[in-house]
């Protein structure tokens, strides 16, 4: 199995993440008391994304 769609795979689901979260935003109060855990977790799958995709590019880079 390529590694690349692997990575292609989390990154994917770290973006269904990311948009359920912010679907479970409480828009009505935007207070981090009210949001902490949904906004830690768009932070956290963003930054999944964030290596995922540069890791692809430096491996690429290197010709691996």
């Amino acid at each position: 199995m390529n590694i690349n769609r692997v990575r292609r795979f989390i990154m994917a689901a770290a973006m269904i993440i990311m948009l359920a979260n912010l679907v479970l935003l409480n828009y009505q109060d935007l207070s981090w008391e009210a949001n902490a855990i949904n906004y830690m977790g768009i932070a956290a799958m963003w930054l999944v994304v964030f290596f995922m995709y540069f890791t692809m590019k430096q491996e690429e880079k290197q010709g691996k």
